[in-house]
């Protein structure tokens, strides 16, 4: 009954894309895959700050994350954060490698979250702190300002970069890793003085250098006892700071009886902005048609998109496109306006199909611009059936092959490990016992309980294909689809290391139609298979193909013996709109109806005010037609609200009458077959059935009806376990089998909620069919 909104929330959620507000995921540098931790607070405003924070050698991000606490200014403040991970647990800091990390880290963030590329902050803490010295000097048109703590460039170089930087840096006077007053036998060639090489940069910067010194800092806490030197008037208003904590060691300072340094940090940056705020652009307010509207006309149809404020008519354009065709939309205002209407050009009559309207360059007054809107619609009536129409393409039931191909490679599937040399170890479909990349199987009851093991081991690449073979082809017609899979870490390893691999479609010539890459994992096997897969990472995609053809599905790792289990990979067809929203709305009028027919006998009687109300309903939507998404949303939500509550009185009369049907039966058949009654188990159920019988039990009352079935089931099974014995003695008439069925027929386990058919074969070859009610499933 909630199947069908359930489905049409899931899909939503398939087309908003979303990241988690605090999320581990990779990202690809060139041909490096690397890793990070995101945090973006939720009511974040348009255009906001980014702060990258870098961890110190051997340590990772998750570490940094839970020493610098950034997310706990970034919740007031509004602004995104990253930690970043460094190879091996350490930054490039003469060369270019991290320093392509931290702009892809940039463009990444700008694409997400549109953060404002003139307020872009980098602090780092020991090694971080060093290469946060070397952006400076490599990447000072990128960042704004810098707040290195607990580290300088050991090789004491001197300052460089593109501009004038504004630098406040954190350290402890008892430092025993970064001395704060150098280390003339440091392999590097020795440094000198934390203060003197801040003082180098102030000159560097063109700062006054008589500085203003504050000790102790900051004042009026009982902890204070730092001294705050601050160098200003540089270039541009550019100010350096030192803070020296006296007496602390190689770490973070966040005390709140003393230096909160991260507090200070971005109180410090958020100062400086390497340009000026860019204008915040319109916001669209409605579309009519809605987006994803269906069942849309095919001519002299007019799209109207409503914004909070005016935008130029002039300059916005509206391409619409589909089954192979674009066209221009001519737009009905000129000048500024809120309010935006294009049209198809005259004569135009579109064939039924999927189409994407984009409006592009909506510019309001103060030069704030939307680039583009995107919407989908569809040309055409959408004919929809009794069921969601998902077609499941890809489902593999790993566990079968165990008996045939043990550990080895599962059918239909192939495994290329490879390396750059050209040789290879290859498995093709069934190759039973492997070794190396294969079939793991695991106890039942975890997230699955088959999966692939997939690791590149002593080769470069590992490549795991399914689509290569004839009567195993993976055939798709032009759509969107649904992939979804979970993945475990094999190894601690893998875990620890943030291993990653990919996933992509391609199609007949080997050329990728869609991908992802850099996927992170969750939880770890530990290399046990004798353990349930538990807290294993669930992923989901959608995709887009274009033309019918051949593809494969691949899933590819490359990093040396890092490994994961791959499981319950599943590809379906992704039901249309039309189908998820008007086809759910029909189909829930249907099962509404039946509902009500089916509640009109007089066992029902007490629910006749429900009744009614569903009726009314059920008159108000009858016919009801729409092409929007939402209306069907509310038009379901009003029937439900007067379904459900008769549902559940439904179900509940039918499980209160089933069970005293049954005590009552129970009770014939023991006095028939000449039992003793005077059994306790027979007066029990008898007082039970009087006690419970019609009148006796309140029909408006659920929970009432269902205890008094769970009471009843409860003393006529006693009742069943007795009559099985008499003195000690099997009694003759016990069958010597028992099948279950439901309903339609279909053969089931016994302990299945609900009502049931039992068939009993007797010894003398005869058959007794019954029906009997379970209220608790035992499954």
């Amino acid at each position: 009954m909630q199947m069908n909104k359930l489905i049409g929330t899931c899909l939503l959620c398939a087309w908003v894309w979303g990241m988690q507000a605090n999320a581990q995921e990779s990202i690809k540098v060139g041909n490096t895959t690397r890793n990070m931790i995101t945090y973006a607070p939720e009511g974040l405003p348009y255009n906001p700050p980014l702060v990258i924070s870098l961890h110190g050698m051997n340590q990772d991000a998750n570490y940094q994350k839970g020493q610098a606490n950034w997310e706990a200014v970034a919740d007031t403040a509004k602004f995104v954060v990253v930690y970043p991970n460094g190879i091996n647990k350490a930054w490039d800091i003469s060369g270019d490698t991290d320093i392509k990390f931290l702009e892809t880290i940039i463009d990444t963030m700008y694409n997400r979250y549109h953060i404002n590329r003139n307020r872009v902050y980098l602090s780092g803490f020991s090694m971080g702190g060093m290469m946060t010295y070397h952006a400076m000097a490599r990447m000072s048109d990128k960042i704004a300002a810098f707040g290195p703590v607990s580290g300088i460039p050991v090789d004491y170089r001197n300052p460089s970069g593109r501009r004038a930087v504004p630098i406040i840096h954190t350290h402890g006077t008892a430092d025993n890793v970064v001395y704060y007053n150098g280390d003339a036998n440091h392999p590097a060639g020795g440094y000198g003085s934390i203060p003197e090489y801040v003082k180098k940069w102030a000159a560097f910067d063109g700062c006054d250098m008589n500085p203003e010194v504050i000790k102790p800092y900051p004042a009026g806490k009982p902890g204070s006892s730092a001294t705050y030197t601050r160098y200003s008037g540089g270039k541009d208003g550019v100010e350096v700071v030192l803070i020296s904590i006296e007496g602390k060691g190689h770490w973070h300072s966040n005390d709140p009886a003393s230096v909160m340094t991260t507090e200070e940090i971005w109180n410090f940056c958020k100062r400086y902005s390497l340009g000026p705020e860019e204008p915040e652009p319109p916001a669209l307010v409605s579309a009519e048609p809605e987006n994803h509207s269906f069942d849309l006309p095919s001519q002299d149809l007019a799209f109207v998109y409503t914004f909070d404020e005016a935008v130029d008519g002039g300059e916005a354009k509206a391409i619409l496109s589909g089954e192979g065709m674009e066209y221009p939309l001519v737009l009905s205002e000129s000048g500024f306006s809120k309010r935006l209407t294009f049209r198809l050009p005259d004569g135009v009559q579109l064939p039924d199909g999927d189409y994407t309207l984009r409006v592009e360059h909506l510019e309001n007054e103060a030069g704030g611009v939307l680039q583009s809107c995107v919407f989908t619609y569809t040309i055409g009536v959408v004919e929809v059936g009794d069921e969601l129409a998902i077609e499941t393409l890809l489902s593999p039931v790993w566990r079968e092959e165990q008996a045939m191909v043990g550990e080895g490679i599962p059918t239909g599937w192939k495994r290329v490990n490879s390396r750059k040399d050209g040789t290879k170890d290859e498995k093709g479909s069934g190759a039973a016992n492997t070794g190396g990349a294969r079939l793991k199987y695991f106890p039942e009851g975890g997230d699955f309980d088959a999966g692939f093991y997939l690791s590149a081991r002593d080769y470069d690449v590992c490549d795991f294909y399914f689509g290569s073979y004839d009567g195993y082809r993976l055939h798709l017609l032009p759509g969107q689809y649904v992939l979804s899979f979970n993945s475990v870490y094999w190894s601690a390893g893998s875990e620890e290391g943030k291993a990653t691999f990919d996933v992509q479609v391609t199609d007949g010539t080997g050329k990728g139609v869609w991908s992802q890459v850099g996927l992170l994992s969750s939880g770890c096997m530990d290399e046990v298979s004798t353990e349930k897969v538990k807290g294993s990472k669930a992923h989901e995609y959608v995709f887009s193909i274009t033309s019918e053809g051949n593809y494969e599905l691949h899933f590819t790792m490359s990093q040396g013996w890092n490994s994961i289990i791959l499981g319950g990979i599943r590809m379906t067809t992704q039901p249309s709109v039309a189908d998820v929203y008007k086809g759910g709305f029909l189909r829930l009028m249907k099962e509404a109806a039946r509902g009500y027919e089916a509640t009109a006998s007089d066992c029902y009687a007490a629910s006749e005010d429900l009744r009614t109300a569903l009726k009314i309903v059920l008159d108000q939507y009858e016919g009801f037609v729409s092409t929007a998404p939402s209306e069907y949303e509310e038009a379901m939500e009003a029937v439900e609200a007067v379904w459900l509550p008769l549902a559940d009185r439904k179900e509940s009369v039918d499980v209160y009458v089933n069970a005293l049907e049954t005590a009552q039966e129970a009770l014939s058949g023991w006095e028939k077959d000449g039992f003793d009654l005077t059994a306790q188990a027979y007066l029990d159920l008898k007082e039970a059935v009087r006690d419970c019988a019609f009148g006796q039990v309140d029909m408006t009352d659920n929970l009432r009806m269902r205890d008094a079935a769970e009471s009843l089931s409860g003393y006529v099974q006693k009742l069943r376990e007795e009559a099985l014995t008499v003195d000690g003695v099997t009694v003759s008439g016990r069958p010597v089998s028992v099948e279950h069925y439901d309903l339609s027929g279909r053969r089931i386990k016994p302990g299945c909620r609900g009502v049931t058919v039992v068939r009993e074969l007797y010894r003398d070859g005869s058959v007794r069919v019954q029906k009997r009610l379970n209220v608790f499933s035992s499954l």
